[in-house]
Parts: structure tokens; sequence; C-alpha cells
């Protein structure tokens, strides 16, 4: 069954609009999660912090005036001044002292004032304001900051915020603390007062954008001011707001007949988030205009040079190969696909001559392979000749090499396996040495000690003998006294270590870095072989080490691991 195909246009319009359709899930998303209900939330949770915050401000700005106003009513020369009604030098220094020590660096900020029960003595840090003046204000029916119902009154400071008045410098009080100076019979002797300017507040008050307006209440007296607005205060009942989207959360100052009251209006982020889906459904509107006809000059451009590419593939896959592809369209990537498939074609020519050639040459090949499989067997039966001539003859050594040449002859050929245990590679090794003891008596010795334990684990194949063979060309032949060969095969619990060892004419090892490459030279590709067949197999947990020195002999570790322990592949 034909599969369906579709044209290039179809494929790139349903790319594009598969491109545009991300702003509009995105945009769903986002309505999801920015809902109006969320939206709700996530005011009312930034309102309730700011909320939490302002109390906690608020709280404290009390308890520290509440203790600077308690020091002044309950200093005893203070108490004596108001007592006595009168002041003097000396005592009017006192007083003025103890009262800007409690404003302190706050004088631009509050203003503290002191006055007798019968409004003789008045001092201020700052002009005396004269609302505060008894002699004037002393009606029981009056409003006035002073008629308060004592009730509590004596214990601790009231704190009143319906005192607004601007001072003379222009600045607005928003919050006063009066408290009842007594004597020790209890005789109401003066009061004490601290006026708050609405800067200390506007210092600290979180003003945040998700807040329309923040009402300090005292429902004490059901009176209220703006900490947002100073400048607007009054009756409670003043500042009803209708209005559905406003998010209003109140919270009590503690150990106050004061409350925090805000109103946060959600109505300009829902306005914003539904312009926002408005503009984002026109973008995808006009992005999806956009990719039609995108898609369609797109194709148009290109469709032509996939048609001649097209039919010239047709005719390389029917067999013929087609005439050059103009690489010169002014498109760079349809100059480098036209040119690609020129240089195909100029390759197909080639590949195709030469496979007519590789063609003869492996008839040849085949030929020559089976005449060479005839080779060993010859070279296995005339050894076996001479080994069965040689015992016949008593000649014990000639037998004895004729052995060990058949079993190295055996082990070069035999290339099916490509590992054998350490204990035929040893066994190659002694025979390898058997035969050169015979040959050069006593100049050559040998010594073999190895772990049983170990004999029967896998190793790769011949990797002690052309070590061993390197030991002896090299390192022992060039001598005129006798040398030795040591090899030492060690259990060390988690790898192997094994050490072929001369006492030969050694050489200069720092003409060779540590690139193994450095080993194809016409005396160590043995070594290079062994090194690099090592390296295949373990990788990392190869340790391999050669040590020589002029005069000095050759030393070859060789670290293998047992099981899954891991070395870092070091060559040294």
């Amino acid at each position: 069954m034909a599969r369906k195909t579709t044209s290039i246009f179809s494929k790139l319009l349903i790319k594009f609009l598969m491109v545009m359709s991300i702003p509009l899930l995105v945009l769903l998303i986002t309505y999801l999660y920015y809902s109006e209900s969320h939206i709700t939330n996530i005011i009312r949770s930034q309102a309730e912090n700011s909320l939490d915050d302002d109390v906690n401000k608020i709280d404290a700005l009390f308890q520290e005036y509440k203790q600077r106003i308690l020091s002044i009513a309950t200093d005893i020369k203070i108490i004596e001044i108001l007592k006595n009604d009168k002041i003097d030098a000396e005592t009017s220094k006192y007083a003025y002292t103890t009262l800007f020590a409690q404003i302190g660096s706050g004088q631009y900020n509050a203003q503290c004032h002191l006055i007798s029960a019968s409004g003789k003595v008045r001092l201020s840090t700052h002009i005396f304001p004269p609302e505060y003046d008894i002699r004037i204000n002393n009606n029981e029916w009056d409003s006035h900051i002073l008629n308060i119902d004592s009730k509590g009154f004596s214990l601790s400071p009231v704190i009143s915020i319906e005192n607004h008045r601007t001072t003379e410098s222009g600045k607005l009080i928003i919050i006063s603390f009066i408290k009842q100076i007594k004597d020790e019979d209890g005789t109401i002797v003066g009061y004490a007062i601290i006026d708050l300017y609405s800067d200390i507040i506007a210092e600290f008050i979180n003003h945040a954008t998700v807040l329309n307006e923040e009402l300090l209440i005292d429902y004490s007296r059901y009176y209220a001011v703006s900490l947002l607005h100073p400048t607007i205060h009054g009756s409670l009942i003043n500042f009803n707001f209708n209005n559905e989207n406003l998010i209003i959360i109140e919270k009590e100052i503690p150990n106050t007949e004061f409350a925090i009251k805000i109103y946060a209006d959600a109505s300009p982020y829902k306005t914003s988030l539904a312009s926002s889906m408005l503009l984002f459904l026109c973008a995808i509107i006009i992005g999806s205009i956009g990719a039609v006809i995108v898609s369609l000059v797109f194709t148009q451009s290109i469709t032509n040079r996939f048609k001649a590419l097209t039919e010239s593939m047709k005719s390389v896959e029917s067999g013929t190969l087609p005439i050059m592809l103009n690489d010169n369209s002014g498109i760079e990537e349809f100059d480098q696909l036209s040119l690609s498939f020129n240089m195909m074609i100029l390759q197909l020519n080639e590949l195709m001559e030469l496979t007519r050639e590789e063609e003869a040459k492996l008839a040849e090949a085949e030929r020559k392979e089976l005449e060479s499989q005839l080779n060993p067997h010859f070279l296995f039966n005339t050894l076996n000749t001479i080994k069965a001539l040689a015992r016949l003859n008593g000649q014990d050594e000639i037998y004895t090499i004729s052995i060990k040449l058949g079993k190295l002859l055996r082990a070069s050929l035999n290339r099916k396996e490509s590992e054998c245990t350490l204990r035929e590679s040893l066994e190659l090794a002694e025979g390898y040495l058997t035969i050169q003891k015979i040959r050069f008596k006593d100049k050559i010795n040998y010594e073999i000690v190895a772990d049983e334990s170990i004999l029967d684990v896998m190793t790769p194949r011949l990797i002690i003998q052309p070590l061993v063979e390197n030991a002896i060309i090299h390192g022992l032949e060039p001598m005129t006294e006798p040398g030795l060969v040591k090899i030492s095969i060690k259990d060390l619990d988690t790898h192997i270590l094994i050490s072929i060892q001369d006492n030969g004419v050694g050489f200069d090892t720092s003409e060779l870095s540590k690139n193994p490459d450095s080993f194809l030279d016409g005396q160590h590709v043995g070594l290079y072989n062994v090194y690099r067949r090592l390296q295949l197999k373990y990788s990392n947990n190869l340790y391999f080490k050669l040590k020589s020195a002029h005069n000095e002999g050759t030393c070859i570790e060789i670290k293998l691991p047992k099981g899954d322990s891991t070395w870092h592949n070091t060559l040294q």
C-alpha cells in the first residue's frame, strides 16, 4: 500500500501554524492560571502581607511612644514642677531637656508638650498649641482632646487620631499620645502629650501598588484616618466604598481598640488581562494569515529547483547517470545541494570503475586464499616428520625444539580465538625460552614464578611471548656474558601483576614519549602490538609501565583487573 504524501506547501503551512499555535497555548495557560479568581487571590495575598507588615510597624510605633510618654509622666521632678504649678529657669531647663530627650532625633517627626492641670505651666519642644491651653478649653462638654473619659486613662496613655491639625511649620499631626500626670496622692497635676507628624507614617508604611486605601481606625470613637492620604480623616461612616472589585481586609492592632483596614482594587488587573488576551488573539490571527502567505511564496521559490533535483534523482534510481545540475542558482543552500549531487555523480562513476576492477582482484584473491590454506598443513607435516626422526635417532634437543616450535606455530596461526588463559600464554613463553636456551646454551637463562590461583584467568592471546622475545633479541643477544629473563605473575587481590625483566643491554626510554604510537619503529613493533591489544581490551583499567636504561636491563610491568576493579589507563 502506497504511503500518502503531502505537498511542500501543506507541510510548511502546518509547521508555521504549529509555531503560531504556541503563543495561543501560552495565552490559554496564562488565562487559566491568571483567571479572575486567581488574580483576586494573588492581590489578596499581597494585601495581607502588606497589612501584616504595617500592623507590626504601627504596633511597634505605639509601644515606642507609650514608653516615651510614660517616662515623662513618671519623672519625679516633672511631677514636682506640675504640682507646684510654677516654673523658673532651673526647672524650665530640666523640663525642656527631658522633653527633647524623649523625642531626640525624632524632633522633625514629633512634638512633645507639658501642661499643668491649671494651665499655668505650658512647655513644648515647639510652639505650644493653643488647642492644649486648658484655660481656654476647660468645659467638660467640649470635644477637646484633654476632656477624655478617664476610664483606664491613668494606667496607660491614650492614643488619639482625632487631633488633626497643621503645625506652624506646615506639618500635619496624625497621631497624639496623651498621659495624665498624677502625684503620689493620685491627684491630676498635669498632662504630657506627644504629637506625631504624618511624615513618620510615610517613612515606613507599605505603599504597595495593589492598595487603593489604608485606614487607621479607632473603634472606641468610630474615627478613621487614611495612612496613604493623611489629610483625609473623619467619622468612620465617611469611608464606605461601593465597588464589587474591592478586596477589603482588616486586622486589629494588639492590645488596643485600633485596627488597620486596607482596600485593594482588582479591576485594573482584570482589565489588563482581558486586553492582553485580545492582543494575543489578534496576533494569532495575523500570524496565521502571514503563515499562509509565507508558505505560498516560499513554496513557489523552491518548487522548480526541487523538481529539477527530483528528476535527476529518478534518473540515478533507474541506473542512468544524469547530466550535472546548475550550482549557481544564487541560493547558498541549493547551490551546496547541487554541488553535493554533482560530486555524488562523479563518485558513482569512479565507484563503478573500481567495482569492475575489484571484481577481477577478488577472483585472484580467492585463488590465492585456497593456495595459502595448504601452507600451514605442509609446515606441521614437516615438523612432525622432523620430530619423529629426532626421536628415532635420540636427538632430544631437536625433538624438544620441534614440539615447542609446533605449539608456537599453532598459537600464531590460530586466529579464531582472541583470548586464552594466562597458563596458555605462559606455556608459549616457556616454549620459546626453551628453544632459545637450547640455541644459546648457558648464555640464556630464565626464571618463571607464577601464582597457580590466577593462571586460568582469560586475557588477550600472546601478551607474554612477544615481550620475552623482545627481551632476548634486543636485551640479551648483544651481550657477551650470560643473561637472565625473569617472568613473574602475581595475584594482588584486586588485580594481576605480570612482570617481564631482563638484565640485558637496555635502552634509553627518554627517546620514547608517553604516546604509544612512538613504539612503532623497527625495534618496538611487538611492544606496541601487546600494549595496543591490552588497551583495546581493558581501556581505562590498564596499567602499563616500561623501565629501562643503558646497561641496566629492562623491566615491563602490566597490571590487569581480576574483576570489577578500576584503574586509570597509565603508560609510563
